[in-house]
C-alpha cells in the first residue's frame, strides 16, 4: 500500500504570498485612481464614497501587513517573497499617483 506524498507546503505558501502581492498591486492601483478622482471630483456624495473606499483599502493594506509579519515568523518559508510582500504593504500612495516607502 502506497502512502500519499507529504503536502507541498512551500509551494502553497509561495502561491499564497504571490496572491497577496497581487492583491497589494490592485490596492495600490485602485488607490492611485481614487487619488486622481478625488483631485477632479466636485460631487460631495461621490467624494464621500471615494474617501470611504480609500479608507477600506488602507485597512486591508494594514491587514495584509499583519499577515506578512505573521508569515515572516514561520520557519522554512520563502523569506524573499515575504520581504517583498512586506515592502509592498509599507508603501503608501501619494497624491499624484506615485508610491514611496513609508518607513518601517
Amino acid at each position: 500500500m502506497q502512502t500519499a506524498p507529504p503536502p507541498r507546503l512551500p509551494n502553497q505558501v509561495g502561491s499564497l504570498v504571490g496572491g497577496l502581492c497581487r492583491e497589494m498591486g490592485r490596492i495600490h492601483g485602485r488607490n492611485k485612481r481614487i487619488a486622481m478622482d478625488l483631485g477632479c471630483c466636485q460631487a460631495k456624495g461621490l467624494l464621500a464614497r471615494l474617501r470611504a473606499e480609500q479608507q477600506q483599502l488602507q485597512q486591508r493594506q494594514c491587514e495584509l501587513q499583519a499577515i506578512a509579519r505573521q508569515l515572516k515568523q514561520q520557519p522554512n518559508l520563502d523569506p524573499l517573497g515575504i520581504e517583498f510582500l512586506l515592502e509592498l504593504t509599507r508603501r503608501s500612495p501619494r497624491p499624484g499617483g506615485s508610491a514611496a516607502h513609508a518607513g518601517g
